[in-house]
């Protein structure tokens, strides 16, 4: 079997679509694949995952006869590239504004890790999407509240073991630090009269929110269990060597990253001892892999963007005092 990339480009307008439903069936039946959408080329869901030749060519075949006898309505290229010129620019992949396609099926055919560094850590990637698509595929191309997500998520996350890693740097292993430097790296990109505004509306609107999560269960639910078997899998990979913190990029490209951040984020990756406390860390790196492919699912939950970074912040108020979440 080979790693694939079957990419639909196709207007959401409609997610009654029979394309829509078919895409999701094929994730449902195969596996070892998963859904995430995007904007580049053109609005598209893609299919990632493990096929052998014949099946991946029997979907291709049969995802584009779907389009071409009941195309997706098209819309104005000219208004869709400005929509996306400013992120594609700032994420440098203003190429994929060159050509824009509509209901096209294409299939990218991965020979080597993608963009992982082994192929340990892309089963990894597939599996933890597996775990969100088993619960989340119904909701997909709905509406969601992302306070429902957070009460998914939260018993995971005050569960995962937490100790101090330096009290003086203000460095923690737990489920809560990855929302914060998260968080934070969102606050440094902002411009102060943002920040500020930005600020003042979420801090109105976790009081009531956590009282929620307060109320919240016990964790015992069976996403929290199958989020526990990642927590596990990425502790013996990173015995193993297979994982660090940087992954999965290069050191230099996690050092490039850091430094657009914070002050505080790239200080402690200059000192050898934190920097490699955290580099082996199980919890930070678990939580790290577990929340980059939930981004990805909040997208297909229509999740708007500023809502994942609420999400950062209410969660790092449950555990961290208001000093820790303001930016100087």
């Amino acid at each position: 079997m080979n790693f694939y990339e079957i990419t639909c480009f196709v207007n959401e307008e409609n997610t009654n679509h029979q394309v829509f439903k078919t895409l999701k069936h094929i994730v449902q039946t195969e596996k070892s694949t998963t859904l995430i959408k995007g904007w580049q080329y053109g609005y598209h869901v893609k299919i990632l995952g493990f096929f052998d030749s014949d099946k991946v060519n029997k979907n291709y075949k049969l995802l584009s006869s779907i389009l071409k006898n009941e195309p997706t309505s098209t819309y104005c290229i000219d208004t869709f590239k400005n929509k996306y010129e400013k992120v594609a620019r700032i994420t440098n992949q203003l190429h994929s504004q060159q050509e824009i396609f509509q209901n096209k099926v294409k299939i990218n055919q991965i020979d080597d890790c993608f963009y992982f560094e082994n192929m340990d850590q892309l089963k990894l990637y597939i599996f933890i999407h597996r775990i969100f698509d088993s619960f989340y595929m119904e909701r997909y191309w709905k509406d969601n509240n992302v306070l429902t997500i957070v009460h998914d998520i939260y018993p995971f996350v005050k569960q995962l073991p937490d100790k101090v890693i330096s009290e003086s740097d203000l460095l923690y292993s737990n489920g809560y630090t990855s929302h914060l430097s998260h968080y934070i790296g969102f606050l440094n990109s902002l411009k102060l009269s943002d920040r500020k505004r930005i600020q003042q509306i979420f801090k109105k609107r976790i009081v009531v929110d956590v009282e929620s999560l307060k109320k919240g269960n016990d964790g015992s639910s069976k996403l929290v269990s199958r989020l526990f078997e990642v927590y596990r899998l990425v502790s013996k990979y990173v015995d193993e060597g297979l994982i660090n913190f940087h992954s999965p990029y290069s050191s230099n490209q996690f050092n490039s990253k850091v430094n657009q951040t914070s002050v505080r984020h790239a200080s402690i990756f200059e000192d050898v001892e934190l920097k490699e406390a955290v580099l082996s860390d199980k919890v930070l790196c678990t939580n790290k892999w577990i929340l980059n492919v939930l981004y990805e699912k909040l997208v297909l939950l229509n999740i708007k963007p500023i809502e994942k970074f609420y999400m950062n912040f209410l969660i790092s108020s449950m555990r961290y005092e208001e000093k820790l979440l303001e930016v100087n």
